[in-house]
């Protein structure tokens, strides 16, 4: 729906300063990765944005402060040049991201974009509240 090469749900670590890949679908290589890890050390502002905005878009990956910290281990080896991540919060706590990447150059995400990908995104907290214990990371309590 959204046109994007790249689709990945990460997860926030134990200690809640990285976020660790659990499935990214390249559509170009028809392939699944998973285990990658980015730190909150390389790129603070990406983690404050994740913990403090409903969506976020990245129209232009390289300059935008929220991303340039991921630009040389991330942004630039996959080719990525845009970004739409909305983060997934369950019962209150952010717990991991859903991220769309643009690989190529700059791109301008649409309303209707960021509202697909805001939909997503509650679809996935949906399922980790649903898939018992196991689906939630250890600190997120049932209820």
């Amino acid at each position: 729906a959204l046109a994007v090469a790249r689709v990945s749900v990460w997860m926030l670590d134990d200690a809640n300063s990285a976020i660790v890949c659990s499935d990214l679908f390249d559509a170009n290589k028809r392939t699944h990765e998973s285990g990658m890890k980015l730190g909150e050390a390389g790129c603070v502002a990406y983690f404050d944005a994740l913990r403090a905005e409903r969506t976020f878009l990245v129209h232009d990956a390289y300059n935008d402060p929220r991303t340039a910290g991921f630009s040389k281990s991330y942004l630039e080896p996959m080719g990525i040049g845009a970004l739409l991540d909305v983060p997934i919060w369950v019962r209150g706590q952010m717990v991991g991201v859903l991220c769309h990447e643009h690989v190529g150059g700059r791109r301008t995400w649409d309303a209707d974009e960021e509202r697909c990908a805001f939909l997503l995104s509650t679809f996935a907290a949906m399922a980790l509240e649903r898939g018992g214990r196991k689906s939630i990371p250890p600190s997120i309590p049932p209820h």
